[in-house]
């Protein structure tokens, strides 16, 4: 799309995700910018068509932006925010040397026998429950990158395809319960 077309479709302010270096199925590692546009799109030095996006110094190829709607900027924005804080709640554990002083303290109590094999339990449920925790994140993001790639390529020609029905359902699901409300807007 050059950028007199994407002016026609698009106003400023449109919502996009854009890849200032190479876009993810280049190189999954790139940055992407959940954000909207800040201008017209506009010829850079009479061979590339650009736009400015907010958040970004720089202008951004249009091959390197998806248009994308209003409900899945907000999803988009809420992975980010979710992913941010650790997508599940993160269990923690004492501090070995925490355990140490609990350890110091059941043997001054005269309970060492009864209480120290059970700590000793609950830290190697801890650990488990710190990698359990990992594995599923994981496999959280990479079902959100499923669904956006969905996106994507739905939102790529220059006549999009609709998305596959499945995509909503499972960002809802992958988000949670209580994140439904908020990626409906």
């Amino acid at each position: 799309m050059n950028a007199a077309e994407f002016n026609a479709l698009y106003p400023v302010g449109t919502p996009v995700l854009a890849y200032p270096g190479a876009r993810p199925e280049d190189d999954s590692n790139d940055e992407r910018l959940i954000t909207r546009t800040r201008s017209r799109a506009s010829v850079l030095g009479g061979h590339t068509d650009v736009v400015w996006v907010e958040g970004h110094s720089a202008c951004i190829a249009l091959s390197h932006v998806d248009v994308v709607s209003e409900s899945v900027f907000e999803a988009a924005l809420l992975a980010n925010a979710v992913a941010a804080q650790g997508a599940l709640p993160m269990p923690t554990r004492p501090a070995r040397s925490e355990l140490e002083q609990v350890s110091e303290e059941i043997a001054r109590f005269g309970i060492y026998g009864a209480a120290l094999p059970a700590a000793r339990a609950l830290v190697k449920r801890a650990d488990e429950l710190v990698t359990e925790n990992a594995q599923l994140r994981a496999r959280l993001s990479a079902v959100l990158d499923i669904c956006d790639r969905e996106q994507r390529n739905a939102m790529r020609w220059e006549n999009p395809i609709p998305v596959p029905d499945w995509v909503g359902p499972v960002q809802r699901a992958a988000l949670g319960d209580d994140k439904r409300q908020a990626v409906a807007r």
